[in-house]
């Protein structure tokens, strides 16, 4: 007996085993299923909006055996085959390890897209769809495990409501969209009116013309007879002067524009403006598709699921819209929803009445002893009149804009600031109105109402948020905004308090300043760059020039060695535009008449433009004395001019050049934000076109290199960096401003001087020979093996030496050896300008050269001992000029 219990023991501890390992097993089956929902269109549609709180509502909430994943087409603004394609990639590479039990699509544009990629995206998934318009069994004709919800419209129900509401009624104008959705709506009314061979006028229109809309009133409502009905297919949104506007937007905005009725099929679009009908619900469809997918998650197969054709309608009406237009509400279907219905007193019932009735007999008793206290109330009105008239006055006089919201955020009233800062004449234009009664608000008013809403319901303030607006004058103003809760006697909020302050100005200089870093960081890049560049063509040309002393003149070879030396010094030129990314070095700079430059510019400006560009030119009398290189202001010149023409697009415009004298005063009131310059004399050059302007939102990037809005084809983005650099190196500033069609206008500025010395005379492209003994020092190899042999061939001796250390120990050996230094002027622990101090006080008499790769902000106070400045690359010809000038001061005077 003992062993029978014992084995009997032993096998319901085995059975409870299995049993237990079995449910866990089932769970962690259930713990897996996954659903994903793929919807159309995006958040914020009402239609897939309602879809989606419909699935939500019957799924289980926070559920450890259930995930639900939501994807999002965005078809309503971007559908096409690239978009397709492109979504299918996604997916395929987002899930590649993912596998999931059920998938719920809604509307058209997910169904079509499941069913091209399912055996490459969701292989023997099941699929249910909702949403679906102008259903036939085709469409998933051999898809296995498909069903869901078709969305049908209840036209013909809707038509037999019209009849009975408007017998006059004859016309019907049928309206909608491009989109997919609208297509196929339009497509299942058409069958309807043919099947049921519905006697009625019908017009289908496509587009709905959002910007007519809005800014007046299409021909297709203006033109309307009498007996004529609108009906709106909904498509997603539509877009217009380059806003998009929801279907409910412009639903709205058409119930406005006629007075005709307005019918739809759609519960969505209830409080528009339409009248009602029979309509389709989204929450409906959405519940009935999640009902589907528990089913086939809890094992039932799909294939015998039949799809379902008539889900989610219901009678609804607008009473609003019933009255105005005259209706017979009695003719409505039985059981009818109605909405803005007013509640009459008459239906409260008799208990409430008589109680409402004692009541105003009670208040009415209570009339004489409310007649002792007025007089006390006459006095506490006045002291408050007197106390709100002071805090007005208070209010008025703070620069700062204040405005105060009921709890409904309709303004209650603003302070003086506020209407002048938004031009508004009087300020009963605005009170009781919501924030979009104010003009510059209008774009930003869901933004600031919803920052007003966040008070209300936190009752907390908040500070300094920022707040872009645009203005009627295409003006960009940032506001700084801070919002505080406004309290009753019960401590409960009433309203929001509000401040806002223009920091513009602010702003402004932040991205000046922003600017400034970004062209410094570049300068510094370029300068690096141009210095090795510089290095490496030195050598290139110095070398060929020795190359080419050794070949017969009329050989190939110096043919071929001329070619290098040519495209050598064509690199040369490409490394100065380098360097105009940087702070230009002054070393060319010289007094020049800028009026003489800016009408050479001109000059060439003008044979290179179309006959239907026409050049207006504004030159003042007198001449304009500037510091600075004629040929970075003539390029500064042809390139805001070749931008202005390449503005216009082709198309006949005007280009305008003004120059003349411009006096910035401390403070100058008009320009403060736009010139970061001390007060002075200045010459302004206006480079203006009538062309289609620049967008606001990159004003402040086009002098930043290779930012560019024309194709990739066209320009490389660094026209106006290039410009923008010029200009600072020549402590000017320049400014943009922009009106498109109107005007857009570069306004550059540079510091005027008193006289203009003559003109240099380019040095004739001759080599000097001389004699004497050099020391040439250069970190470079290439260099040294290089330029010795060239100032050899110059008649001179040469000692080279590889650094400063190694000069001055050759100077110490022999003080008397050497009749000139040159020196590179970067070279590591010692640097050039560090030797030649050196130099002038070991050997005060012994000059210098100096050489650099890089623009040199240098003065030869620095050393006494400098005679000269020469930029790498040279060749034979500035080398030996430069040191003939210093060796042989006279024969250059001749």
């Amino acid at each position: 007996m003992p062993r029978f219990y014992i084995f009997s023991a032993a096998i319901w501890l085995l059975a409870c085993t299995v049993l237990c390992c079995a449910e866990e097993q089932v769970s962690a089956g259930r713990r897996s299923q996954r659903i994903l929902y793929l919807n159309s269109y995006n958040n914020g549609y009402a239609w897939s909006d309602n879809i989606l709180e419909g699935i939500r509502s019957v799924l289980p909430k926070e559920s450890q055996s259930l995930n639900f994943q939501m994807e999002y087409m965005d078809a309503k603004r971007y559908e096409s085959e690239q978009m397709q394609t492109i979504l299918f990639n996604y997916f395929k590479a987002k899930f590649a390890r993912d596998r999931f039990d059920v998938i719920i699509t809604s509307d058209n544009n997910a169904l079509d897209f499941v069913l091209k990629y399912r055996s490459e995206l969701f292989a023997g998934v099941p699929i249910v769809f909702c949403g679906i318009n102008n259903y036939h069994n085709s469409i998933i004709a051999g898809q296995p495990a498909v069903t869901g919800i078709a969305e049908t419209v209840a036209f013909k129900e809707n038509m037999d409501i019209i009849r009975r509401l408007h017998p006059t009624a004859r016309k019907m104008e049928i309206i909608g969209s491009n989109s997919v959705t609208s297509r196929a709506i339009i497509n299942e009314i058409r069958q309807t009116i043919e099947q049921n061979k519905i006697d009625f006028s019908f017009t289908f229109r496509t587009g709905f013309q959002p910007q007519a809309l809005k800014n007046g009133t299409p021909d297709y409502l203006a033109d309307l007879s009498r007996d004529t009905l609108l009906y709106i297919v909904p498509g997603g949104s539509e877009e217009g002067n380059g806003n998009l506007y929801s279907i409910q937007e412009i639903g709205a905005m058409i119930c406005r524009k006629t007075e005709q009725p307005v019918y739809s099929s759609w519960e969505f679009l209830m409080g528009t403006g339409i009248v009602g009908g029979k309509l389709a619900s989204g929450l409906a469809q959405g519940k009935a598709a999640a009902r589907l997918a528990l089913r086939i998650l809890d094992g039932e197969d799909p294939a015998l699921i039949p799809v379902k054709t008539a889900e989610g309608h219901a009678y609804i009406f607008d009473h609003k819209v019933l009255k105005r237009l005259g209706a017979d509400m009695s003719l409505l279907p039985e059981g009818s929803r109605i909405i803005n219905e007013p509640y009459d007193f008459y239906r409260l019932n008799r208990g409430i009445f008589w109680l409402i009735i004692s009541g105003l007999l009670v208040l009415s008793s209570m009339v004489v002893l409310l007649a002792v206290s007025m007089a006390q109330k006459k006095r506490a009105n006045l002291a408050m009149e007197k106390s709100k008239m002071q805090l007005q006055l208070i209010l008025d006089n703070i620069p700062h804009l204040v405005f105060w919201q009921d709890m409904d955020l309709n303004l209650v009233d603003v302070n003086l600031s506020f209407l002048k800062f938004f031009k508004i004449r009087d300020k009963a234009e605005i009170i009781n109105r919501d924030i979009s009664s104010v003009p510059d608000l209008a774009h930003t008013a869901e933004e600031s109402r919803q920052l007003g809403r966040e008070v209300l319901e936190t009752s907390a303030p908040f500070h300094a948020r920022l707040l872009k607006i645009q203005r009627s004058d295409q003006e960009q103003v940032w506001l700084e905004i801070n919002k505080v809760p406004l309290l009753d006697k019960k401590n409960r909020v009433a309203g929001v308090l509000s401040t806002a302050e223009d920091i513009t100005k602010k702003i402004n200089l932040e991205k000046q300043l922003a600017q400034a870093q970004k062209m410094e960081a570049l300068g510094i890049l370029s300068g690096g760059i141009a210095h090795d560049f510089n290095n490496i063509l030195t050598s290139i040309i110095n070398s060929t020039e020795l190359a080419m002393d050794d070949v017969h003149e009329d050989s190939l070879t110096h043919q071929d060695l001329a070619r290098v030396l040519s495209a050598g010094k064509r690199g040369a030129e490409l490394v100065k535009q380098i360097l105009t990314f940087s702070r230009p070095g002054h070393v060319r700079f010289r007094k020049l008449d800028l009026a003489r430059v800016v009408k050479d510019a001109m000059a060439l400006v003008e044979t290179s433009l179309p006959g239907n560009i026409e050049v207006v030119k504004h030159m003042a009398q007198g001449k304009f004395m500037c510091r600075g290189d004629a040929i970075q202001i003539h390029q500064v010149v042809m390139n805001l001019c070749t931008n202005a023409f390449q503005a216009l697009g082709g198309k006949s415009g005007r280009i305008e050049v003004k120059l003349d004298e411009r006096l910035l005063a401390n403070p100058d009131p008009d320009n403060d934000d736009a010139f970061n310059l001390p007060p002075g004399h200045y010459v302004e050059l206006t480079i203006s076109d009538n062309g289609p302007g620049i967008d606001p939102e990159i004003l402040d990037k086009v002098f930043d290199p290779f930012f560019s809005t024309k194709g990739k084809n066209i320009g490389s983005g660094l026209g106006l960096s290039m410009v923008h650099g010029i200009v600072q190196g020549h402590n000017g500033a320049i400014s943009l401003t922009s009106k498109a069609y109107d005007l857009t206008r570069f306004t550059v500025l540079l510091p005027r001087m008193d006289q203009v010395e003559e003109e240099e005379r380019p040095s004739e492209n001759n080599v000097c020979l001389g004699q004497g003994t050099i020391l040439f020092v250069e970190d470079d190899p290439e260099q040294r093996q290089s330029v010795p042999r060239i100032i050899e061939k110059l008649g001179y001796l040469v000692t080279a030496a590889d650094s400063a250390s190694q000069a001055l120990a050759l100077i110490r050996q022999n003080p008397s050896g050497f009749d000139l230094v040159i020196t590179d002027y970067d070279m590591p622990k010692i640097t050039g300008l560090e030797l030649a101090r050196q130099l002038a006080r070991i050997l005060p008499g012994l000059p210098v050269i100096m050489v650099s790769g890089r623009n040199v902000e240098f003065s030869r106070q620095e050393s006494s001992n400098i005679k000269q400045f020469i930029v790498k690359p040279y060749d034979k010809g500035i080398l030996s000029r430069g040191i003939n000038d210093v060796l042989c001061p006279p024969a250059r005077s001749n």
